[in-house]
């Protein structure tokens, strides 16, 4: 079974971890290419995160872009994980 690695943009712009209720806002979904099973066939699991988080920042670059043009925008503010800040998802062991 093929994994569709997706990213929804502009959830935290309408529900902020500091508001009780969300507002409207635009959000934009992106879904990335396919990954088949043959693409992980004898990867390590560290190559198989790294690709499974590439694809996921892929998705996510694009579904930020997308929400960008739609509010009239050339960019939002790149995402702290997108950077590669949150390292513990890469962690080994």
């Amino acid at each position: 079974v093929p994994v569709v690695p997706t990213a929804v943009a502009g959830t935290f712009e309408g529900w902020p971890r500091d508001r009780k209720l969300p507002r409207p806002h635009a959000i934009r979904i992106a879904y990335g290419r396919p990954i088949l099973p043959d693409e992980i066939a004898g990867l390590s699991p560290q190559a198989v995160t790294q690709l499974i988080w590439e694809r996921l920042a892929e998705c996510h670059r694009d579904a930020r872009l997308g929400l960008a043009r739609d509010l009239g925008l050339d960019s939002l503010p790149e995402a702290d994980w997108a950077r590669g800040e949150n390292r513990w998802l890469m962690a080994d062991g």
